[in-house]
């Protein structure tokens, strides 16, 4: 059957609140090595920090575009105005965000972007944001047709904590590198420091 053809006229995407080290961000760069060649490879990367490597460079060199907005504090109206002018700028018509923060931004950077699909993702459950980004991640969930977690722990969080529709929620579980477990395991045991 094959891989889906991309409609014409889609450009995809990704935002990231970081490429630092960190399993979301690792899972990241690792779809992201696998979409390099494919016809759902995205036009571009943003990410809400400084914090790149690293993870970052690896994208770069796949021939990624990487759009870093500075980070100052925890939301910034400069920074979500600066992604919509991206948003806009790249003419995107589907964002996908990974992790609640990046998602909350990309929320509300889409509102005022005629045509544009917003894809948010929540990788964990150990999350308490403050009072606005709670009102902000409900209104997200409750408006978007579907939302990615990586795990049944992670649906039931959102669908508890942020009053998601559980219907709306798709899990996709974290894939494993086979190859670069198998590699580490070619190279035999190693002393950490």
């Amino acid at each position: 059957m094959g891989e889906p053809k991309r409609p014409h006229g889609t450009r995809v995407g990704i935002v990231v609140s970081q490429l630092g080290y960190g399993g979301a961000e690792r899972q990241t760069a690792l779809l992201l090595e696998r979409l390099a060649e494919s016809p759902w490879r995205p036009d571009i990367v943003c990410c809400l920090s400084e914090a790149v490597e690293p993870y970052g460079p690896l994208l770069q060199r796949l021939g990624y575009p990487l759009a870093v907005l500075p980070r100052r504090r925890s939301f910034e109206l400069g920074r979500l105005l600066a992604l919509r002018r991206l948003i806009r700028r790249e003419r995107l018509t589907l964002v996908h965000a990974v992790h609640l923060l990046a998602s909350g931004y990309a929320f509300l950077a889409t509102r005022a972007c005629r045509g544009v699909r917003l894809l948010p993702s929540a990788r964990g459950t150990v999350v308490w944001p403050a009072r606005v980004k709670r009102v902000i991640y409900r209104a997200m969930f409750r408006s978007c047709p579907r939302t990615l977690v990586n795990s049944s722990a992670g649906a039931r969080f959102l669908v508890e904590r942020y009053a998601a529709p559980p219907e709306r929620i798709v899990v996709i579980p974290n894939g494993i590198d086979v190859e670069a477990i198998a590699r580490e395991a070619r190279r035999g045991p190693q002393v950490r420091r």
